[in-house]
């Protein structure tokens, strides 16, 4: 068995910490959790479900999303609630879901990110030709 601390921002429940055998076992509280695991948690994997009484969860692929392009609009379907998107041009905004649209007016790839503390970080390329 593993003794580790996981300290876990308090407003979203991402894990910004894991330390496995701490020398002091520290009591549990607003943003930090004791969990014994045969296993090490691998950070970047877990996320705390502040819905779900704190319980740590494994983060799962992001669905699917749907890409359409008609005159220069781009349209992507299937965005989760409360996802972070970084644009192609580099703005990061927090979208409701379940869509997003990009006016574009060159032709070419553009890459979109999503990043949903449930879910592993996912980017979507998406041609205008």
């Amino acid at each position: 068995m593993t003794i580790q601390t996981i300290g876990y921002d308090v407003t979203n429940g991402r894990v910004v910490s894991i330390n496995t055998s701490p020398s002091v076992i520290p009591v549990a509280g607003p943003g930090l959790l004791v969990e014994d695991h045969i296993d090490p948690l691998v950070p970047g994997e877990w996320y705390v479900d502040l819905a779900d009484s704190n319980t740590m969860k494994l983060q799962t692929p992001y669905p699917a999303t749907i890409t359409s392009v008609v005159s220069f609009e781009i349209t992507i379907t299937g965005i989760m609630p409360d996802t972070r998107v970084m644009w192609p041009d580099g703005v990061e905004t927090i979208e409701p879901g379940p869509d997003i649209v990009a006016n574009v007016n060159l032709t070419g790839d553009y890459s979109f990110y999503f990043r949903s503390i449930k879910y592993f970080d996912k980017m979507v390329v998406v041609n205008v030709s």
